[in-house]
């Protein structure tokens, strides 16, 4: 082959390769070979609560973009613990957005007892004849009853220093006659704080609870026979966690989730053209309402 017919042969073939490259540049560029689809997120997602009081409105924004290549419709709705909140239809051009607003207000706690109550029972009886402690339970190995025949008197104490026995409007000495037939009987409540994370048949805890403890006493002397017994209730309620979540759905496209907080409370679930994100709430309940429970 002759020098010049190499040379056209070689143009040729270079114009070839830059004409591919030119060409396979135009694909990358062209809006059509781009993929289409839609956006759903919250908006400020760190700031989305974890526990609230009841009565207290929980405001928050979700946003839907579209990047679509024609006008797309959508679906939405918004549920607290599964029951509906909002819902609607919008529809959207491409390029654009859409940011709707939504509240909620919790009625009820979210307390729940996790465990039904333990009841512990103890017993103790004074013979006043032998003047000693006939029987004495677990839980009365500090308890002593004192007796002054001479004042005519029982006293009943708790602990080696004469530590006194709870009762209901605080502490305070039980002294009986030996000489007549009576009774005292009182009840103590006592709220413990609980914290731990756990989960029961699928229905998930926050950290936070309470122990509720209550004490039954009920001491009678029969003209200086004493007879005590105690009954000690505790019943553990938690808080569980209830879920606010936004679905949105469209036919016409593909809906992905962008922007979620890194909180774990904030997560999503994609199924063929709807989406799903969601916070999870702790409501809390009136602590007043604590001493009334059982």
């Amino acid at each position: 082959m002759e020098g010049k017919e190499k040379t056209i042969v070689y143009a040729f073939a270079a114009a070839c390769i830059l004409g591919l490259i030119i060409v396979g540049a135009l694909v990358l560029k062209n809006p059509s070979t781009e993929e289409a689809f839609s956006e759903l997120y919250f908006e400020d997602p760190d700031t989305l609560p974890g526990v609230v009081n009841i009565g207290d409105k929980i405001d928050f924004a979700f946003t839907t973009v579209s990047h679509e290549k024609k006008q797309t419709a959508y679906d939405y709705k918004v549920t607290y613990d599964g029951h509906d909140i909002r819902s609607g239809s919008f529809s959207l051009e491409p390029s654009s957005s859409k940011t709707i607003n939504a509240s909620v207000t919790p009625k009820d706690s979210s307390q729940v007892k996790t465990t039904d109550p333990v009841v512990n029972i103890s017993k103790m009886k004074y013979n006043a004849a032998s003047g000693t402690i006939s029987s004495q339970d677990y839980g009365f190995d500090r308890m002593k009853i004192l007796t002054s025949p001479s004042d005519g008197y029982s006293l009943v104490v708790c602990g080696a220093n004469t530590i006194k026995l709870q009762i209901a409007d605080g502490v305070g000495l039980l002294i009986f006659d030996p000489k007549r037939k009576e009774s005292y009987n009182t009840s103590v409540r006592t709220v413990i704080p609980e914290v731990g994370l756990g989960s029961s048949d699928g229905q998930f805890f926050s950290d936070i609870g309470y122990i509720i403890r209550r004490d039954d006493w009920n001491i009678v002397n029969d003209r200086g026979n004493i007879d005590i017994l105690h009954k000690k209730y505790s019943t553990v309620y938690r808080y569980a966690l209830k879920k606010v979540s936004v679905k949105v759905s469209s036919a016409g496209s593909e809906i992905r989730g962008t922007g979620e907080s890194e909180k774990p409370a904030v997560s999503d679930t994609r199924s063929g053209s709807e989406y799903e994100i969601h916070f999870w709430i702790t409501v809390k309940e009136d602590p007043d309402k604590l001493q009334n429970m059982r």
